[in-house]
């Protein structure tokens, strides 16, 4: 464990990481044929941060959020973390409530509220999200298709 924990490194994502991005995410939910054009902006949006997590060098997790100013109701920004991803063989160990405090202490220059939006079905992401401090809320989130 010692070995993985300082090998373990969590940096800002480069447009070259976005392949490791991917295999993480296939890994989990399967392509996502939009994702990596979502990441390549977010790398270059100032109102986006998206971080990687490392070990040996090879690209193991990532996390990614946005700063947003036009919740109903509120005049405070709030921070999205919208994207989180830890390879199979970190889950469990740490690394991932690593990857997810960092992120929110870099969005915490710019807001101090952080929301998710979760399926009721992904049991994995409300823990981890748990373990970073999250709750459920009252809010109601609305949707429409056309």
């Amino acid at each position: 464990m010692a070995e993985i924990v300082t090998e373990f490194k969590i940096r800002n994502a480069l447009s070259e990481d976005i392949l490791g991005i991917l295999k993480i995410e296939e890994e989990h939910a399967g392509p996502n044929p939009t994702l990596e054009q979502k990441i390549n902006q977010m790398i270059n949006d100032e109102n986006s941060y998206f971080l990687v997590a490392t070990f040996k060098g090879k690209i193991v997790g990532y996390a990614g959020g946005i700063i947003r100013d036009t919740e109903f109701g509120t005049n405070e920004n709030i921070g999205y973390i919208t994207h989180v991803g830890l390879s199979k063989e970190f889950t469990s160990k740490g690394m991932g409530r690593m990857l997810g405090d960092k992120l929110i202490e870099a969005m915490l220059e710019k807001c101090e509220i952080f929301r998710t939006i979760l399926g009721f079905d992904r049991a994995d992401l409300q823990s981890f999200f748990n373990h970073l401090g999250f709750k459920r809320t009252d809010l109601l989130v609305y949707e429409s298709k056309y």
